[in-house]
């Protein structure tokens, strides 16, 4: 290819022409441009002044605040059963390790060229739950027991999403080789299985 036949790069659009070709391109696109921009304009000041400039940031209880904005004292106040719920507090060093330990395995999964990346992995997926069996509920190895009905917070939300995750794998798997199978029975049982928790509604299932 010659130079002379070689087309010229696009120039990059500038500002007014990019908003007459995407945002003014028609009457339907002005009308949307200019609600959105409308209600840009008359919420983001208000909920700025109730996040940030009229909240209240420090206090001892609810008379410490004023009303005029978010009342955050309860978060730092609360920050701790937020995290840990009512684990004791003299244990909570357990959940702080497994939170350790949950940065270590996972965290350089997303460093590529991280040495021992997939070490840490295989031991997130397959050792720390063993870990975490002994450590968080106690009981063995001269630990306390601390019961369930004590756990709570940020602490039980990732407990509940790592089990989640890491049984959901193989059991996704095994039913999907079983919707597979040329066996009828296996494949009626995996279809229905399959079928009916795709049906269910989420909120129905977190209330069963």
């Amino acid at each position: 290819m010659t130079e002379s036949t070689m087309k010229a790069p696009k120039k990059a659009l500038r500002p007014v022409k990019w908003m007459r070709e995407n945002l003014f391109s028609g009457w339907f696109n002005t009308v949307l441009t200019l609600g959105v921009a409308y209600m840009l304009v008359t919420s983001v000041g208000p909920l700025l002044n109730w996040f940030f400039l009229d909240a209240n940031f420090v206090g001892a209880d609810a008379s410490d605040c004023s009303g005029a904005g978010a009342c955050w004292l309860f978060i730092s106040q609360r920050l701790n059963f937020f995290i840990y719920g009512f684990y004791p507090d003299e244990l909570q060093w357990r959940v702080d390790a497994m939170f350790l330990l949950l940065a270590v395995a996972f965290v350089p999964q997303f460093i590529e060229r991280f040495p021992g990346r997939k070490w840490l992995g295989l031991f997130g997926i397959f050792g720390l739950p063993v870990v975490g069996y002994f450590l968080i509920p106690g009981g063995l190895f001269g630990l306390e027991e601390v019961q369930s009905s004590k756990w709570g917070g940020l602490m039980l939300t990732l407990i509940l999403a790592y089990i989640g995750i890491v049984a959901s794998l193989p059991i996704g798997i095994l039913l999907a080789l079983g919707r597979r199978s040329e066996m009828p029975i296996i494949r009626g049982i995996c279809v229905v299985f399959i079928e009916v928790w795709r049906a269910v509604p989420l909120i129905t299932v977190l209330f069963m």
